[in-house]
Formats: structure tokens, sequence, C-alpha cells
């Protein structure tokens, strides 16, 4: 999702987005990499605060499921369905989408 909004709404090319995480991403990894070019890209901190709080919930789970190899609870799932929803509202509302 962070691609696709980086390429299409920030207008930033595929060999861009490749040349900035190639020079960016050793000290701090890929994945906080698009989250924080994406938070700078804000202009109300307040939303970019609930961004990143958001974002950071979605992938606590995510390290759940994928390195801690445990199952996700139907409740988990569901809270993280909803705080995608708000993610991606707070993206749409933020950058008139």
């Amino acid at each position: 999702m962070i691609y696709h909004f980086l390429n299409v709404y920030l207008q930033k090319s595929e060999q861009q987005i490749n040349n900035d995480t190639y020079n960016s991403t050793s000290s701090i990894g890929l994945h906080n990499w698009l989250i924080k070019t994406v938070f700078d890209e804000f202009n109300d901190r307040s939303e970019a605060n609930d961004f990143n709080t958001k974002i950071n919930e979605l992938k606590t789970l995510r390290k759940k499921s994928d390195y801690q190899n445990r199952i996700i609870q139907q409740n988990e799932a569901e809270k993280a369905r909803d705080t995608a929803y708000e993610t991606l509202n707070i993206i749409k509302r933020n950058f008139n989408l």
C-alpha cells in the first residue's frame, strides 16, 4: 500500500523509491523507512501521530504472526482489519484521496 501511495499520490518513480530506500534503509530498515516517508508528508502533526500509532499497531500484529509463529485470534484479526481501515482513512483525509 505504501509503495503505491508513494508512486501514485506523491509521484515518486519506482527508480526514485528504489534509490531512496537503498540510500536510507541500512540503519532503520525498509518498513520503517516507508512509514517515516509517509509520516513526513503530513501537514497536520496530530494526524501524522495518529497514522504512526495505527501503522505501528498493525506492524506489531504482523510481527506476532510472522516472527513469533503465533496464531492470531479472531478478535485480533478484527482489530487489525479495523485499524487498517482507520489508517487508510487517515491517509485519505490528509492527502485528499
